[in-house]
Parts: structure tokens; sequence; C-alpha cells
């Protein structure tokens, strides 16, 4: 995803008062304007508690005009929100 996709859902999830975020995600990114999935592209104050990677996706990019075909890291992650 493009950070501001992501940053707006932490802010979406701070405003109903969720501080934690469970996910399982490919944290590569594939297309132009994405970026690597980290904690702090969901914004300010998220911070990772837990981070295992626990396979590898297949990828085939053929939206992509010009990116190659591989595999990128999949995690489960747990985020808390430091306020």
């Amino acid at each position: 995803m493009e950070r501001r996709n992501l940053e707006y859902y932490g802010s979406a999830l701070l405003k109903i008062g969720c501080r934690t975020i469970f996910h399982r995600n490919r944290i590569g990114a594939l297309r132009p304007g994405e970026v690597r999935l980290d904690p702090d592209c969901f914004g300010s104050g998220w911070v990772s508690r837990s981070r295992t990677a626990f396979s590898a996706a297949e990828v085939s990019n053929r939206d992509i005009a010009a990116g190659p075909i591989g595999r990128l890291p999949i995690v489960e992650e747990f985020l808390v929100h430091q306020s």
C-alpha cells in the first residue's frame, strides 16, 4: 500500500479507540508508490511488539511492466500505539 493509505488506517483506528493492530501481510512493496510495511507507516506512535516472518509469497508482477517476479516475506505482527 501507499504510505497515505496506511496512515489513514492507523488514524481511523485511533479515532475509534483502538490502540492495537494485529496483521498478517507481505512486507515488501510491489508497485510504484507502495512502501515497505513498517510500524511507522501507520503513523507516529505505532510500535511493533512482535513480528514473526513465517513464509514467503510467490509474486507474479504481471501488473508491473518492469517488475521482477520473486518471493516476498509474509509476517504476522502485533502493533501497539504509544499515546
